[in-house]
């Protein structure tokens, strides 16, 4: 169950990013997603409402 929670935040995440930030997510950045816990994730979402660049979320 945990590990479906996390397959799904990470795909959210990505769609997230990629839409509001473009070219600025690149695959270093898929990569950091890729390996983040869940808590880690649910933060880095909450950013991006607030975020004014991608550097932001990922500090």
């Amino acid at each position: 169950m945990q590990q479906g929670m996390q397959q799904g935040e990470v795909a959210v995440l990505h769609r997230l990013l990629q839409t509001k930030f473009g070219e600025k997510f690149t695959d270093a950045y898929r990569q950091r997603i890729d390996k983040a816990d869940i808590d880690t994730l649910l933060d880095w979402s909450e950013q991006v409402l607030i975020a004014q660049s991608i550097d932001e979320i990922f500090h």
